[in-house]
């Protein structure tokens, strides 16, 4: 008797093993290309689009694909992507969208996101900040800048700020959702600058939010 597992289709892959293969090797000898990950690039969202227009594109099927991209652009050199071919690519900008699109998910559903597009959440809010701390000097601030600019639309604003609110006015004791953590992140490592960040107050609370959630973890880790 087949069970459930053996009848559901596997997920169409967006990432062939020759393009993992490319970028552990580029992690050693550094000889990836910016064109070289441009038509990378170009392959991982050929694939989605013929994902898409399959017609079998489930909410799993999709979420599969976006979050075996992420995986394999977080292990890009983050140097790399400082690169304006890169920084601009379509493939960013889809990753930025999939980072408005979690964000009005979370606050629409006032719960939290399914482990899946927690783990989502985070690679994204990292592949953007790996890549402004490796910004090298003298122009590091500007190369943040660029990332700041990418990201800092009004609407992306919004979501961001409107789910600070949320937290700080509705959720008063510890929260324990570690995409609290992440939100924290975004804002304080990416979003400077922005025009919700002179709020001290809004701030403090998710870095007190993020240091209480981590000691919890790493207390459960040393007792489990």
């Amino acid at each position: 008797m087949e069970s459930e597992a053996d009848t559901t289709p596997s997920s169409p892959s967006m990432v062939h093993r020759k393009h993992l293969s490319a970028i552990h090797q580029d992690s050693i000898n550094d000889d990836l290309s910016t064109s070289d990950i441009c038509t990378m690039f170009n392959e991982f969202l050929h694939e989605f689009e013929k994902m898409e227009k399959s017609g079998e594109a489930t909410t799993k099927v999709f979420l599969d694909a976006v979050e075996e991209i992420a995986d394999a652009v977080l292990l890009v050199v983050p140097y790399k992507l400082l690169d304006p071919r890169i920084l601009y690519h379509p493939l960013l900008q889809f990753l930025y969208q999939m980072l408005v699109d979690i964000l009005h998910n979370w606050r629409s559903s006032n719960t939290r996101l399914n482990i899946q597009e927690t783990d989502i959440f985070l690679k994204i809010v990292l592949i953007f900040v790996h890549a402004a701390e490796q910004a090298p000097e003298p122009d590091a601030e500007e190369n943040r800048k660029k990332i700041r600019d990418i990201l800092a639309t009004k609407r992306f604003l919004f979501l961001v700020q409107e789910q600070i609110d949320d937290i700080v006015c509705n959720k008063p004791d510890l929260n324990d959702d570690p995409n609290i953590c992440t939100l924290g992140l975004l804002t304080t490592k990416l979003l400077q600058g922005a025009p919700f960040f002179f709020s001290a107050e809004k701030n403090q609370r998710l870095l007190d939010d993020c240091k209480c959630f981590f000691t919890c973890i790493h207390r459960s880790i040393l007792t489990g």
